[in-house]
């Protein structure tokens, strides 16, 4: 290709070779894989998730005052909260044998996290300060802590609220 390729002040050299076909493709993948791990970063987004996205997939939204920008990335959820927390309860108990456990508890910092645990009738002990604290409240957490500094009152919490573990699926 008949790409100027910039250069380098320190050597007086280009930075780079040229790029002939082949080596495009081998740039393009990289950029592609380098896009990827932004968005699984920044987004949260399981691998699935990520690459369910399409063109067109962003939108922005400003205030009204225009001086905030939001946005917002559609793509396929493939797992809700409830689904995932019922695969962990699962994994549990096929993997226990006799020794499963007694009780259950949930530990978790979101309010998806806490309706989740309505559904499937799990104890919730959120993590989170300030106002979000009270929104865990409100939203059914038995308790919830600033972080895990205070070691022993977290674990009497979470002995005194677990409930009895069942033995059928939640």
């Amino acid at each position: 290709m008949d790409t100027v390729i910039s250069i380098d002040p320190d050597t007086d050299q280009p930075w780079r070779s040229r790029f002939d076909a082949k080596m495009l493709l081998v740039e393009e993948r990289m950029l592609q894989a380098a896009c990827y791990i932004v968005c699984a970063y920044l987004t949260g987004m399981r691998d699935a998730e990520v690459q369910a996205m399409r063109a067109g997939c962003l939108d922005v939204q400003r205030s009204e005052d225009g001086l905030i920008e939001r946005y917002r990335i559609r793509s396929t959820i493939y797992k809700q909260r409830v689904s995932i927390m019922q695969i962990a309860i699962d994994r549990v108990m096929g993997r226990a044998g006799e020794r499963r456990p007694d009780t259950i508890v949930y530990v978790g910092d979101g309010i998806w996290d806490a309706r989740a645990c309505q559904q499937l009738k799990v104890p919730f002990v959120g993590i989170a300060a300030g106002g979000h604290a009270e929104t865990l409240r409100a939203e059914g957490a038995a308790e919830v802590f600033p972080d895990y500094s205070e070691m022993a009152a977290f674990c009497t919490t979470l002995a005194l609220t677990g409930r009895p573990f069942v033995n059928r699926p939640l």
